[in-house]
């Protein structure tokens, strides 16, 4: 399709679907989960201006949605407007950016959708739940949140309490990440991905805590912690 600006499948809702093996509801976070917003924004250290670093992301990224999409339904939950994910996207990231639209994921404002200031807290739960009922009973067992914040986490407490035959599980991602540190979490996350997704022993994952256990991160810790 050449240059064409890609198809975004915004809250259309049943746009993506896995299959019917597959009742796993997945669903990411966007800002310094699937992008470096805080290195682009300035908040953090260098980073977010090495094309080599950039290009590390955007694949490791994509495959990390690519086995998602084969084990679930995979939704793009964010804070943000929708535009700012659909900018960042097309101008850091030409694979994830394919992928996206490839697969028709749903990229869903939490903030769009549920704008009153009540909500802060409860809005990505709110839009999960809502997903959800969007199906019969049973069509999914398991939802899993990846994230830097706690929103994403309490996201998961809450659904699992309101649909109590939902199991869940939670990825927790550092926040306000350089670059280089959310390339070296996403690394990481992707060979233990299946083992999240199917593990009956465990339902949380701290990345602070699995990187600190591998002295070689030690450097890339030490930078994000200055």
């Amino acid at each position: 399709r050449g240059n064409a600006k890609p198809q975004w499948h915004l809250p259309t809702w049943h746009t993506h679907d896995c299959p019917d093996d597959k009742r796993n509801l997945i669903f990411f976070d966007w800002d310094d989960t699937l992008c470096h917003t805080a290195a682009l924004r300035g908040m953090v250290g260098r980073g977010s201006d090495d094309p080599q670093l950039v290009r590390r992301l955007d694949e490791v990224a994509s495959r990390l949605l690519r086995v998602a999409v084969s084990e679930g339904k995979v939704m793009i939950v964010t804070s943000a407007n929708v535009g700012w994910v659909e900018t960042k996207a097309i101008e850091h990231f030409p694979q994830l950016t394919k992928l996206i639209d490839q697969h028709q994921i749903e990229i869903l404002s939490a903030t769009e959708r549920f704008p009153d200031p009540k909500f802060a807290y409860t809005k990505k739960a709110m839009m999960v739940a809502e997903e959800l009922q969007m199906y019969p009973k049973g069509r999914f067992d398991t939802v899993i949140a990846i994230g830097d914040d706690n929103q994403e986490m309490e996201a998961v407490k809450h659904v699992t309490t309101y649909f109590d035959y939902i199991r869940g599980r939670t990825v927790k991602l550092m926040p306000l990440p350089t670059t280089r540190l959310l390339v070296t979490e996403l690394e990481r996350l992707e060979p233990m991905f299946l083992d999240v997704i199917n593990s009956t022993q465990r339902s949380h994952w701290d990345m602070e805590a699995i990187l600190a256990e591998d002295p070689s991160n030690a450097a890339v810790l030490s930078e994000y912690y200055r």
